[in-house]
């Protein structure tokens, strides 16, 4: 049975398309989705999570695809746009944090037993206190950056497009069509992934392994269907766990910066509870921390993000199939 490919992936868009086609077709359906979410959060009474979430989603993604495409549009409206984007991003980065951990705290205070339970309220409460001024932020985009601006840019951006000049993309010739692109794009965004992590995978070097990962991600939604092969839906899923796994170390990490926070204001009695649990938090992100480097030196991890490297390379080398999956807990 023949897998379809992930939602997210850009696949009606034909691979030997001229790059100014391509262009406008792949960033006008990037971009749509953000004023659409914009407009959410502008008719809510009540921001929900979900819509913070998809908000930072689809700027990330409408972003990806404006980097990919930079050369074929007009710098004034390119850079006006990638603005817009960047501050609604940067808008709701806390609102989102403060969802996140709110949603793990809730979830470890149901199953814990007193008095965890009670230490993990106060950290709960806290948070729940953090979001409304970390909201005001986000509306306050919102407001600046509205659904008709943005569309009005998006639109500027669009009657921009034009065929880019040779060498634009540091490639020895000259990239006509939307495939020539897409394996570009792929060995640029697997080459910086694999060097990221031939360096020491300390604290720092998973953060930026993480950064890495997810411009992968997001470029080989943008640009794995046109290579035509289906190994790379394989590769995928290898590189979204490995997102995904890097991002549990992350929040473990900043649950403990939260809870130290709040054991600062907090009596002795509760202050000592709050900062062993911050202690808990720092060694669950040491396990992940260790769990996903015994992931990543196994041999059917790296080789399978080695193999992306071969495909774009040497599209006739076949990928290999399968990986280990990244530990969950």
């Amino acid at each position: 049975m023949v897998r379809k490919p992930p939602r997210y992936w850009i696949c009606d868009v034909d691979p030997a398309a001229p790059l100014p086609e391509a262009a406008t077709a792949i960033v006008a359906h990037r971009l749509t989705r953000v004023p659409e979410m914009i407009s959410a959060i502008e008719d809510s009474e009540l921001v929900s999570p979900v819509h913070v979430h998809q908000l930072r989603v689809s700027t990330r993604r409408a972003d990806a695809a404006l980097r990919a495409f930079r050369p074929c549009f007009g710098a004034k409206h390119w850079k006006r746009v990638r603005k817009r984007l960047r501050r609604l991003r940067d808008a709701a980065a806390d609102t989102r944090t403060v969802d996140v951990h709110c949603e793990t705290l809730k979830s470890e205070r149901k199953a814990a037993a007193d008095p965890d339970r009670e230490t993990l309220a106060v950290v709960l409460r806290a948070t729940h206190e953090a979001r409304p001024p970390a909201l005001e932020l986000l509306e306050a985009a919102v407001a600046r950056d509205t659904a008709r601006k943005v569309e009005r840019s998006t639109r500027k951006l669009l009657k921009s497009v034009r065929t880019p000049a040779e060498g634009t993309y540091d490639d020895p010739g000259r990239l006509l069509v939307l495939r020539d692109l897409a394996e570009n794009r792929l060995r640029r965004h697997v080459h910086e992934l694999t060097s990221v992590a031939g360096e020491t995978l300390d604290w720092k070097g998973l953060h930026l392994l993480r950064l890495a990962a997810k411009r992968l991600r997001y470029s080989m939604e943008l640009f794995a269907s046109p290579l035509e092969d289906p190994s790379l839906l394989d590769l995928y899923d290898t590189v979204t766990e490995m997102q995904s796994a890097l991002g549990r170390i992350n929040d473990a990490h900043e649950l403990a910066l939260r809870v130290e926070r709040v054991a600062a204001d907090e009596r002795r009695s509760m202050r000592d509870r709050l900062l062993h649990l911050a202690e808990t938090y720092r060694t669950r992100r040491e396990k992940l921390h260790a769990e996903f480097l015994a992931w990543w030196d196994a041999d059917a991890a790296r080789g399978a993000i080695e193999a992306i490297d071969r495909r774009v390379d040497n599209p006739s080398d076949p990928l290999g199939a399968g990986v280990d999956r990244v530990p969950s807990a």
